[in-house]
């Protein structure tokens, strides 16, 4: 079974179970986090998997970290704004690769209300990002690194906001992230990367 037929199983059975939790848990009620006016500040930590270009040179798991603000104009759309920071590293036969992913990100979220009194709400999203990369590869005591300049991407995504107490949501969310960075010769030779990974990531929804 390959590394990224495990990433989409453990992600969709994540979910299914919170989904699942939720349901029996219909009886109570709960506050919508897609209250139009609403405002909202989210916490997250995100383990991310490679894809693509990205997976040929940094195999193992990232781990990311952000934070973003919520605001919902109209059910059933609202806006958000945030920042994320990813890591990456990996050492194989004497070679050492680290990478650093960070920038702001900004987008729309569709939003698909089940019932006042049902703690799960779920979304899909899709946004713009403007990150900035750092590469580093090391080998036989030589190091060559890069800061990228930043450079405009995207992503897209879904999950659910699950109400577990008093104006605070557990949000699990599926996303995929992608945009290029010229990373000069950092590789041997001078090249512009495709940067993409898959990111499974836990956060909490507080009301402000």
């Amino acid at each position: 079974m390959s590394r990224r037929y495990n990433v989409h199983v453990v992600g969709w059975i994540t979910l299914l179970c919170i989904w699942a939790w939720g349901a029996a848990a219909a009886p109570l009620a709960a506050q919508a986090p897609w209250t139009p006016g609403s405002l909202r500040i989210e916490l997250r930590g995100e383990g991310a998997w490679p894809t693509g270009e990205l997976r040929d040179i940094l195999d193992d798991r990232g781990f990311g970290f952000g934070a973003a603000v919520r605001y919902v104009p109209v059910r059933p759309l609202a806006v958000y704004a945030g920042i994320d920071r990813f890591s990456f590293k990996e050492s194989e036969e004497g070679v050492k690769t680290h990478l650093h992913d960070t920038g702001v990100r900004a987008g729309v979220q569709l939003v698909a209300p089940l019932g006042a009194r049902v703690p799960l709400t779920p979304f899909a999203a899709a946004g713009l990002l403007y990150n900035w990369t750092w590469l580093k590869r090391s080998a036989n005591d030589v190091s060559r690194e890069v800061h990228a300049d930043p450079r405009f991407g995207f992503e897209v995504g879904g999950g659910v906001a699950v109400h577990v107490a008093r104006h605070v949501w557990l949000v699990p969310e599926l996303r995929f992230r992608q945009h290029e960075a010229d990373i000069g010769d950092v590789l041997g030779s001078d090249h512009v990367l495709t940067v993409s990974y898959l990111g499974l990531n836990f956060g909490l929804l507080f009301e402000l």
